[in-house]
């Protein structure tokens, strides 16, 4: 899902603009407990800790790196943004 935040109801470090000039932004995040409920068989972490059989934990640990690298190809390359 996407959820759109207008920049100019965040508070921004950013230096200050000219005159005339523009500044875009562009942030993507992902929550990763969704991706854990998904991986857990649609359970939460609590249930999924007090219920997996050892072999599924076992299994849910060993895939932990694909894990993160699967989700960072899930956002946008620059390259891919400039068509």
């Amino acid at each position: 899902s996407t959820v759109l935040i207008p920049g100019s109801v965040v508070r921004w470090g950013f230096t200050a603009l000219e005159k005339g000039d523009t500044r875009y932004t562009f942030q993507q995040y992902f929550n990763a407990a969704v991706g854990r409920w998904v991986d857990q068989g649609f359970r939460s972490d609590a249930d999924f800790a007090k219920k997996a059989t050892a072999e599924e934990w076992n299994l849910y640990e060993d895939a932990r790196f694909e894990r993160v690298e699967s989700r960072m190809r899930l956002f946008s390359k620059l390259e891919e943004l400039f068509v």
